[in-house]
């Protein structure tokens, strides 16, 4: 178990590129592990008809990577299980923050409980089935979020542009110009880039 403190929204990621917050809990740790990772497999349990709250602090402390696109080329495989509902909702909710991260979901799913258990006895042995199958059917070349990638790179690089052009700076316009996203014209070419490197 890591200890992840809440996001108190004090702005200090986005404009300075750190988090006052690090000094307090596990964050620049799990940070590191999912800059290393080649592919992210997030699963994820439905509370409530929504994400965990600790799921949610872990997204909140990175959500300024959103604005720097930093899982650019990074894998995404989602999984949620649920005993009955509230899947789709927190599938599409993750999918959705992973591909603004930059990340590439290359598959997603979900395994109602409920379902399951109409036709099998032991719940460990259906998780351990299901996830089974659902890994050996990933294709690691495909995914499924390019539109939203690119337009949110566009979004983004006119944002910068517009911010560079008018004289301010912040820790989000020096990234883009530092590790040459506004050098490039789709996400799809920067992300190439950064695999290559």
């Amino acid at each position: 178990d890591y200890n992840i403190t809440y996001c108190n929204g004090c702005s200090s990621c986005f404009q300075l590129g750190n988090c006052p917050l690090d000094k307090t809990d596990d964050m620049p740790l799990l940070r590191d592990a999912v800059i290393m990772a080649d592919v992210i497999t997030v699963v994820v349990p439905v509370y409530g008809n929504n994400i965990p709250g600790i799921m949610k602090s872990f997204l909140d402390r990175i959500i300024s990577w959103t604005h720097i696109l930093r899982l650019a080329g990074k894998k995404v495989i989602i999984y949620v299980v649920t005993q009955q509902s509230g899947a789709t909702y927190v599938c599409n909710y993750i999918a959705n923050v992973f591909s603004l991260l930059g990340a590439k979901i290359i598959a997603y799913g979900n395994l109602t409980l409920i379902d399951a258990m109409a036709h099998e006895l032991c719940i460990d042995e259906i998780l351990r089935k299901t996830a089974h199958e659902f890994v050996h059917s990933v294709d690691m070349n495909e995914y499924h979020n390019k539109k939203q990638h690119e337009l949110h790179f566009a979004n983004l690089k006119k944002q910068v542009k517009a911010a560079e052009k008018s004289g301010k700076s912040s820790f989000e316009i020096n990234y883009w110009i530092e590790n040459g996203l506004i050098e490039h014209q789709t996400f799809d070419e920067y992300s190439k880039c950064v695999l290559e490197i």
